[in-house]
């Protein structure tokens, strides 16, 4: 089923099973008028020259109309069950043993490595990040990453130009060593020293 998002106006898909619950992809927020989830969007053949629907899985569709220069990427599948799993009842906190690093790999920052060392990590052109970008592409607070442990969680903070992750636009996934983070003209990877 096809539900337009009462607050931003996303078009999304969603299972029957939760409709009363399930919260749009883009903004997060829970339709609660009629038929549970906001209104439903006919299924209808796209004419020829269309432009596609926001919150349709494929290139450059989720969320482009905030997006200044939106990346060429395949939008990912919801990880949502994933996340939600992982981070149950969890507050974020920092690393347990071997911290995790992010070094930079592409970009104007090439080389830096950064130690993540707290529960949460904000990356972005802003003075006040953890991370702090030169990429005049990148946002003032572009994304964050949190840590619940040994699990970490990148969020897109509705930058810009919006957060890809190992070649996937998120907004919110499931980060590992060697995943790749592309922000802007940058390219981060995610790393644990003595782990492989």
């Amino acid at each position: 089923m096809r539900i337009h998002c009462e607050n931003c106006g996303t078009v999304f898909d969603l299972t029957s099973s939760k409709e009363d619950s399930s919260p749009c992809p883009y903004c997060e927020h829970v339709n609660h008028s009629g038929n549970g989830n906001g209104r439903v969007v006919e299924r209808r053949a796209r004419p020829a020259g269309a432009q596609p629907v926001r919150g349709k899985v494929g290139k450059r569709d989720v969320g482009t109309s905030t997006m200044i220069f939106p990346p060429e990427a395949e939008t990912k599948p919801d990880s949502d069950t994933s996340i939600r799993h992982a981070t149950s009842g969890k507050k974020p906190i920092p690393p347990t043993g071997r911290p995790f690093e992010l070094e930079i790999v592409e970009g104007d920052d090439l080389g830096k490595r950064f130690i993540m060392i707290k529960a949460q990590m904000t990356i972005g052109r802003g003075v006040d990040v953890d991370v702090q970008l030169k990429d005049p592409e990148v946002s003032r607070e572009h994304c964050v990453i949190e840590c619940y442990g040994d699990t970490l969680i990148i969020k897109d903070l509705r930058s810009a130009n919006g957060t890809v992750l190992n070649g996937f636009l998120v907004r919110r996934d499931l980060l590992k060593p060697n995943d790749r983070i592309h922000v802007g003209n940058t390219t981060l990877e995610v790393k644990r020293p003595g782990k492989h």
